[in-house]
């Protein structure tokens, strides 16, 4: 919760200085509105230090995530075993997030950036209102917030869904669809 918290006041800060230093025109327009309100010409080489290292930063969460993910998904499933492999140098699901780390790379070769974005949210979204309704499942003696909070999340994930690129959202969803699709059938052979 404390960096929740902290978080928000990071983007209450920067929404308040760019509203105060940008005209509006100008921020709606904008692809790069920090690195535009900077003024000190130096200061712009810090910005774009800063921001490489953020997504450098998001995407080691990202690829984690996906990693242990696969992990599980790999252990329950009779078809993707390769992928439950744990290396015993680091006891992490190298192959896994090898995978992920070519999908990523080739995205960002093949598609247009903007769209590679607005897939990676959609996946993002989708991971987290299937959380959501995970979690809306779970009985009484397990959960540790109202069913309310769930409900909210699931509503957000959709309407933050459609700020999304339109051909990102429709990549991600074709994507969704195409796994889901695997999935069922890798669970109906399973169980024949």
């Amino acid at each position: 919760m404390w960096a929740l918290g902290l978080t928000l006041v990071v983007y209450v800060v920067i929404t308040f200085t760019l509203t105060h230093t940008l005209d509006q025109e100008t921020l709606a327009g904008s692809t790069a509105p920090i690195f535009d309100a900077v003024q000190v010409p130096w200061m712009k080489l810090v910005v774009q230090v800063v921001a490489a290292l953020a997504c450098l930063g998001a995407l080691l969460g990202l690829m984690a995530g996906l990693g242990r993910t696969c992990l599980a998904m790999a252990r329950d499933s009779r078809h993707f075993t390769f992928f439950a492999h744990v290396s015993e140098r680091h006891s992490t699901p190298a192959r896994a997030e090898i995978l992920f780390c070519v999908l990523a790379i080739t995205l960002v070769f093949s598609v247009d950036v903007t769209q590679a974005v607005g897939f990676s949210s959609t996946g993002v979204l989708l991971y987290y209102a299937i959380a959501n309704l995970a979690a809306f499942t779970q009985d009484r003696e397990h959960r540790m917030y109202p069913r309310a909070l769930q409900v909210l999340g699931v509503v957000l994930c959709v309407a933050i869904g459609f700020t999304v690129s339109l051909p990102g959202l429709l990549l991600g969803a074709g994507a969704a669809v195409v796994i889901a699709g695997v999935a069922l059938v890798s669970n109906r052979r399973g169980r024949s």
